[in-house]
């Protein structure tokens, strides 16, 4: 049976506070999904981890599929990391002794291979996915952050990061392609509750390296991804503030930490805000922005332009008012029916809302709740309409249990059931077999309901499930390699690219070669991608000789191996070669990030030994510091900047190397 109206599966979770050990924080998630004519757009994601009781009587079957003992607090994902065509279950969790551990499941519950993995540090993680690689971001009791990413074999692939020595807690990584190559980075916010700081990351988990480092104003807002600037790269906008602040400030950064232009802008509020999203609410190809700013008793949705100049403000009186902390922002979704105008979904208090911003109009739904309410939720394209499933986690002081709503198309409420003791409430097609399951868990006991609500799996795409975003890299994580029987493999650096060159001796159903590349290795595993693929000559007796060039070099060591593919599919590779490539001419960086406080990082890159100053001028030309004074060998260096003894302003930095001379500005931002 195909679904012909548009559903809504609201789950409704009455929650208590959790008690975490020293040192470990209690986490906001943030998932929201935008639906375009161009399909899913996985932006954020909003929920809140507590303890649930519930003291209504269940009215269908659950089943306990697994425990896992000592838990303290755990944190569900549901995804297909391996790949395989079936949904993976991963599970973040701090046992009661403080230790974190990542766990990972098949649709079977049975643990994947080198599962589970410990955390180097007592904390719980929020997770990513990145291709087959699972994100973990904590922070230890230390007050230290950090990340670190693991394949779905369990292996270490990216080594810990430590990137904020204060930090009381970490937002889900977000994961997007903000600088145009098609390919994608990690972008990671941390906040410090008492100094009322954070810090967001821009990640290349290819290179290992970390392109933005920036300090903003406290925030508890997971970014959100788009194009705002119009030149077809996904920028990140993001807002920082606090309750008692008399306005926000609205960031938007490019891909590189540069700011778009206009930006950052200040915005007014009255009490507290809930979240930022974009979306093309005009239908000009731009997305706009949109901003909830709590109140009482009225609540406020403003509508920015991309340039952040304020278009639309509507206010709404909730049902019952919450509090600032308990209402979830809304995602923003075309009908699919009318395809205009958008609309934007908000809960809040006992309130489900559906809002026609263009024409200043708001329906809602009560939901007969107490007051108080997180939400996340998705909407899923079918055959005619939008079938729409929430996650929703509300608190209230007398009352803990949980409830799934399923509200029609015409706003009514239609079917509600009750969980037992639920968690982390998930609903996923765990079989692939057109019917809906919902996963819980409580105190690391997990509980499946199967065959909760039949769908069109023709109709229907599950973003957060599959968080398939079209990635382009070609990742092996191998640890058993078997080297190819080559005669000889070498390479050689000419100008700016490398030239790999290989003979056979003889050839068995030899269908071709893919051409590998790492750089930056690290102590854990090697980060492997395709650059290239040489076909075979099938079967012969002859020795063979091939050739590649790799055009997409800079300066630095490269590692590069030949996977050999035969006809039927099985591969085998070559032993790695190793080269190292200096710069071609005298080149100074931008500096990174930029702006900056107080430490920035300046590279240069020397092709032949030179004598180096590098120094740093304030805008009146008065030299400020002598970073760099003796001589270097050919290669690319990073030098740190510390302005901690400065102001605000604009700034010089100078490199003079054998009659080279370049000069670049920066600007220090308090």
């Amino acid at each position: 049976m195909k679904i012909l109206y548009k559903v809504i599966l609201i789950f409704s979770l009455f929650i208590i506070n959790s008690y975490f050990p020293e040192g470990l924080y209690a986490q906001n998630r943030f998932e929201n999904w935008i639906l375009t004519s161009k399909g899913w757009n996985l932006i954020s994601d909003f929920s809140m981890e507590a303890d649930v009781q519930n003291n209504s009587a269940a009215t269908f079957s659950d089943t306990l599929i697994l425990q896992i003992p000592d838990v303290w607090e755990a944190i569900l994902y549901v995804i297909d990391i391996n790949k395989d065509g079936y949904n993976e279950i991963i599970v973040s969790v701090v046992h009661s002794n403080g230790i974190g551990k990542i766990y990972a499941f098949n649709r079977e519950w049975i643990s994947l291979p080198d599962f589970p993995f410990q955390l180097p540090r007592n904390s719980l993680a929020q997770l990513s996915f990145y291709d087959e690689i699972i994100i973990a971001s904590y922070v230890a009791p230390d007050k230290k952050a950090y990340f670190l990413g693991i394949n779905s074999e369990g292996y270490q692939v990216i080594p810990e990061v430590l990137v904020g020595e204060v930090m009381h807690f970490t937002k889900d990584p977000v994961v997007a392609d903000i600088t145009g190559d098609g390919k994608e980075e990690i972008i990671f916010l941390y906040a410090n509750g008492e100094t009322l700081q954070s810090k967001l990351i821009f990640y290349n988990p290819r290179d290992l390296n970390i392109i933005v480092d920036y300090s903003l104003p406290y925030s508890q807002v997971t970014p959100a991804i788009g194009d705002i600037d119009g030149d077809g790269v996904n920028d990140v906008v993001h807002e920082t503030g606090i309750f008692f602040d008399e306005h926000i400030i609205l960031w938007a950064f490019k891909g590189d930490g540069t700011f778009i232009s206009g930006f950052p802008k200040t915005v007014t509020k009255t009490t507290d805000f809930a979240g930022v999203q974009l979306a093309d609410y005009l239908g000009d190809s731009r997305p706009e922005i949109i901003l909830q700013l709590l109140d009482y008793p009225n609540d406020v949705i403003k509508l920015l332009s991309s340039e952040g100049e304020e278009l639309i403000v509507h206010s709404f009186t909730p049902v019952t008012w919450a509090g600032p902390y308990y209402s979830a922002f809304g995602k923003y979704t075309y009908n699919s029916l009318l395809n205009n105008p958008p609309i934007l979904i908000i809960i809040r208090g006992a309130g489900l809302y559906y809002f026609d911003m263009l024409n200043n109009l708001h329906e809602s739904v009560n939901l007969t709740l107490n007051p108080g309410g997180l939400i996340t939720y998705r909407t899923l394209p079918n055959d005619t309409t939008d079938c729409e499933l929430f996650t929703v986690a509300v608190q209230t002081s007398t009352n803990f249990f949980s409830r799934v709503y399923v509200i029609d198309k015409n706003k009514q409420i239609v079917k509600q059931i009750n969980l037992n003791h639920a968690e982390n409430i998930r609903i996923f097609d765990i079989e692939n077999n057109g019917t809906l399951d919902v996963i819980y868990h409580n105190n690391g006991s997990f509980y499946v309901i199967t065959d909760f609500y039949q769908y069109d799996p023709e109709k229907i795409e599950w973003p957060y499930e599959k968080h398939d975003l079209g990635r382009t890299s070609n990742y092996n994580f191998s640890n058993s390699i078997t080297p190819v029987e080559l005669t000889s493999f070498t390479s050689s650096f000419s100008g700016s690219s490398v030239e790999l060159n290989w003979t056979t001796a003889s050839e068995i159903n030899n269908f071709g070669f893919e051409i590998e590349k790492s750089k930056n290795s690290n102590v854990y595993n090697e980060m492997w991608y395709t650059i290239g693929f040489i076909s075979g000559n099938g079967t012969t007796t002859e020795p063979k000789s091939y050739s590649f060039i790799d055009d997409n070099v800079t300066s630095g060591v490269y590692k590069y191996r030949l996977k050999q593919i035969d006809y039927d599919g099985s591969n085998k590779y070559s032993d790695e070669i190793k080269i190292v490539v200096f710069p071609g001419e005298f080149v100074l960086e931008q500096n990174y990030p930029n702006p900056f406080n107080p430490n920035t990082v300046i590279s240069y890159r020397l092709p032949v030994n030179s004598n180096v100053t590098l120094k740093v001028y304030d805008i009146l030309g008065n030299e400020v510091v002598i970073l760099v004074n003796e001589e270097k060998q050919p290669g690319v260096y990073e030098v740190e900047f510390d302005a901690s003894n400065l102001s605000s302003g604009i700034y010089f930095y100078q490199l003079k190397a054998d009659g080279f001379v370049q000069t670049r500005k920066m600007i220090l931002l308090r």
